[in-house]
């Protein structure tokens, strides 16, 4: 059964791209190239120009290719982009369907999008790495790195766990009338600091329950740049988008949209209805506060990494990962790391992403195979996104048991 209340959580977190604040110091991003991938199948004239790539291909790819392809077009959501990689270095990249409906454009490998709340994932795992070199460590009080807000006894270790305490930054008074009053405009850290003042989840034990908010996120910002001087988009270019190559991996909001990008839609016929004019969108996101535009290589790349790679994280700072979980609102969190209810019978952890683009994110790690999988779809998550991504999720691991 699809898990509504996780699923609203993330889903609300659209908002957080309104609420980005300012990058205070530089955000300048790094272009690394991309992977090379060499083409399994390439269309002809007389051929839709979906297809699919792999350096060590599974045995049925075009198989794999071909059932994925029906689901997407049983579906509602336009297009999708999906990627595979296994414990033994298969790997599979594959695109359906289109991305833009009114051009009849086909959907390509190479499709960018806006991840949505999957940045968080990226955030923590500059926080993860830190932690790993000793800049930073799990359970220091955030208070002794940021004055704002006072959360008395709350660690670095509550912020990534969601065990904060925080509300989400769509409830506390006042925000989201004022955002839609003025949808271009762009808070800063203390002002989205002022919304939330005092306010804090009732009857809450702090490191001990879950409750997931985009505040913690937004304060870890603010704790890493105490901490090095430096703004998290440059941390996150020097701690995750060099050393692993993700060229396709940009800041939202900073610079323009990357001719890549896949349109996005609310529902099967009508385009994404928020800030659909790049110059409105960059207005609400900024370097240091908010979303990243991504691809699925890229994608593949980092979350592949995070849970198998322990030169990227060592096997001291994973291991607290999944340490001890905590639950609450349909999903449980790790150290950075989500699962959703409805991920928990195929053993699956990672992150989900649904925001202002009208685009659905999701990059999970099956622990038991060690098979990453990531869907793309440029439909809304309440429409479709996330049921056909966890459609795909579920058919590709079925395949590969």
């Amino acid at each position: 059964m699809r898990t509504t209340s996780g699923l609203a959580a993330i889903l609300l977190t659209l908002t957080i791209l309104a609420g980005a604040c300012a990058d205070s110091t530089d955000a300048g991003s790094a272009a690394a190239a991309v992977p090379d991938e060499s083409a399994a199948e390439a269309p002809t004239a007389d051929e839709p120009a979906q297809q699919f790539e792999c350096t060590n291909c599974f045995a049925d790819a075009a198989s794999l290719h071909a059932d994925l392809e029906s689901i997407v077009a049983d579906s509602v959501a336009p297009g999708a982009v999906v990627a595979v990689r296994t414990a033994d270095g298969r790997d599979f990249v594959g695109s359906f369907g289109v991305a833009d409906l009114s051009a009849g454009t086909p959907m390509a490998i190479d499709a960018v999008f806006g991840i949505g709340s999957v940045h968080k994932l990226f955030k923590w795992t500059v926080a993860l790495r830190l932690i790993d070199g000793g800049t930073l460590g799990l359970d220091d009080l955030v208070n002794a790195h940021v004055e704002r807000p006072e959360l008395p006894g709350v660690t670095i270790r509550d912020l990534l766990q969601h065990s904060a305490g925080l509300p989400d930054i769509p409830e506390v008074d006042g925000y989201m009338s004022d955002a839609m009053a003025d949808q271009t405009r762009v808070f800063t850290y203390d002002e989205m600091i002022d919304y939330l003042g005092d306010q804090r989840v009732a009857d809450f034990a702090v490191g001990s329950d879950m409750r997931y908010s985009s505040f913690g996120p937004l304060i870890m910002n603010q704790v890493v740049e105490a901490a090095t001087g430096r703004s998290m988009q440059h941390q996150l270019d020097s701690l995750v988008v060099e050393p692993l190559g993700l060229g396709a991996t940009t800041p939202m909001g900073t610079q323009p949209d990357p001719p890549e990008l896949t349109a996005g839609y609310a529902d099967p016929t009508t385009p994404n209805p928020f800030f659909p004019d790049a110059a409105a969108t960059q207005s609400i996101s900024t370097g240091n506060g908010g979303a990243l535009h991504s691809n699925a290589v890229d994608l593949l790349t980092f979350t592949h990494a995070v849970f198998t790679d322990r030169a990227f994280l060592s096997e001291a700072t994973f291991a607290q990962v999944l340490a001890e979980p905590r639950s609450g609102g349909g999903m449980a969190s790790g150290l950075g790391v989500l699962q959703f209810d409805d991920w928990v019978d195929i053993g699956v952890w990672g992150h989900a992403g649904y925001g202002i683009r009208s685009h659905s994110t999701t990059v999970l790690h099956q622990l038991s195979s060690g098979t990453t999988v990531l869907v793309l779809t440029n439909i809304n998550a309440d429409v479709d996104g996330y049921a056909t991504n966890l459609a795909i999720t579920r058919r590709v691991l079925e395949r590969l048991d």
